[in-house]
């Protein structure tokens, strides 16, 4: 029997070649062959094909916070130290005929009784010029049936001056700016509660709402 030989080529799906020489006609120990070369064939097509190493992708890297910001406490600018006011006498060689007396009584002739006196009493002739003892605005100028004209200065710093029976309205308004020194009105007797001493000027000093003694702000000695 003549033998033929012819070649069986294979393609595995990896890609490799494989070629068998095949006998036509060949014994059984070619047909073994054969056997061999399909199986090795079958074994190269169910090789699993390697799955490709998946790639890691990075984690997202977390973003951090902002710190937050601290503002600076802010300081405290102190506030400014009034300047003190310089206060003169209201009526200038004038007699003192009636003491400041808050904390105690004294005897009050007009009305015949013993009560507080929250000013002090400067006596002269009328219409004697009363002035502002201090630069200030004119806050009151009124008429009061007891205590007769009376003007009222704001001086800054919570301080004021109250002047009492003068003899006139006329000589200020109200708004008006005056200096220190300036006139503001004259010594009178229109009022009655103190018509004992005839003209004088009934003159307060007030601190932060209150009566204060002042004698402890006048910048000159008082003539006695």
């Amino acid at each position: 029997m003549k033998k033929i030989k012819s070649t069986l080529v294979l393609l595995s799906l990896a890609g490799v070649i494989t070629a068998l020489t095949v006998v036509t006609g060949n014994t059984l120990s070619t047909r073994n062959e054969k056997k061999m070369a399909l199986q090795t064939n079958q074994a190269i097509l169910q090789k699993p094909t390697p799955s490709p190493t998946p790639t890691k992708k990075p984690l997202p890297q977390k973003t951090p916070l902002p710190s937050p910001s601290v503002s600076p406490t802010p300081q405290m600018t102190p506030s400014p130290t009034p300047t003190p006011v310089t206060v003169m006498l209201p009526a200038v060689g004038s007699e003192v005929v009636g003491e400041y007396s808050a904390d105690s009584f004294v005897f009050q002739a007009t009305y015949g009784d013993y009560r507080i006196h929250s000013g002090i009493d400067f006596a002269d002739d009328k219409n004697t010029p009363v002035c502002a003892v201090a630069d200030g605005i004119i806050t009151q100028n009124f008429y009061d049936f007891e205590h007769g004209y009376t003007v009222e200065i704001e001086h800054g710093d919570n301080l004021k001056s109250i002047y009492k029976n003068l003899s006139s309205d006329k000589m200020v308004q109200v708004g008006q700016v005056v200096k220190q020194g300036e006139v503001i009105g004259g010594m009178g007797d229109s009022g009655i509660s103190e018509s004992h001493l005839s003209h004088h000027l009934h003159f307060e000093l007030h601190k932060d709402g209150e009566a204060v003694n002042p004698r402890e702000y006048f910048e000159a000695s008082i003539t006695q």
